[in-house]
């Protein structure tokens, strides 16, 4: 029984680390006047990781 619990209290606690990992990154894009600059690329470096801005030129990207 006690060894159930030791595993099952790792496998909760490893869940909570591994779901505490994600964040959301999101902002707007715009070009050197201000304006917004629909249908731009995000990427986060060095990962496949990548969006295309909405027509107003805003994002949301989870990053790991």
């Amino acid at each position: 029984m006690r060894k159930f619990a030791a595993l099952l209290t790792a496998f909760l606690l490893s869940l909570s680390v591994a779901w505490g990992q994600g964040r959301v990154i999101s902002g707007t894009v715009t070009d050197d006047k201000g304006e917004v600059f629909p249908g731009a690329s995000i990427q986060v470096k060095g990962t496949k990781n990548l969006i295309a801005a909405d027509n107003n030129g805003q994002f949301r990207l989870l990053v790991n």
